[in-house]
């Protein structure tokens, strides 16, 4: 059973989106990728997560588990990354571009004032999209 795995890999990166494959993708950067260690156990940790989420599509998961993986708050769909997961990557990536000094303090003031008036009007149908700095 990889439910211990999984709980210490919950703690370590806050989410239970657990990779596959030791290459990473592109398709949803995890803001959490700095905290998550990519070697053999992981992928077969995520093996068998997919295994589980298979199984509770196709109701061939017991009771038991479904109830023992609810209880840590596993998400048996994970779907698309919420509003917030959105924002917080983006941020994430727009601090290590600051960081390396790959924006002009003008493209940083610039996004600050996209990024406060993005939160202050809040709208729900609005989603963060990826913001490519220019060097």
């Amino acid at each position: 059973s990889g439910f211990p795995q999984l709980k210490q890999f919950h703690a370590q990166s806050g989410h239970f989106r657990v990779p596959v494959t030791e290459k990473r993708g592109t398709k949803r950067p995890r803001a959490s990728t700095a905290n998550e260690v990519l070697d053999a156990e992981t992928c077969k940790l995520g093996k068998w997560v997919k295994r589980q989420r298979r199984q509770f599509a196709t109701d061939q998961l017991t009771p038991d588990r479904v109830a023992a993986l609810t209880e840590i708050g596993f998400d048996f769909k994970p779907g698309n990354a919420s509003k917030g997961e959105r924002l917080e990557i983006q941020l994430g990536l727009l601090d290590s571009l600051r960081k390396r000094r790959e924006l002009s303090n003008a493209q940083v003031a610039d996004l600050n004032f996209i990024y406060e008036e993005w939160k202050r009007r809040g709208d729900e149908d609005k989603v963060a999209k990826p913001i490519h700095a220019k060097k």
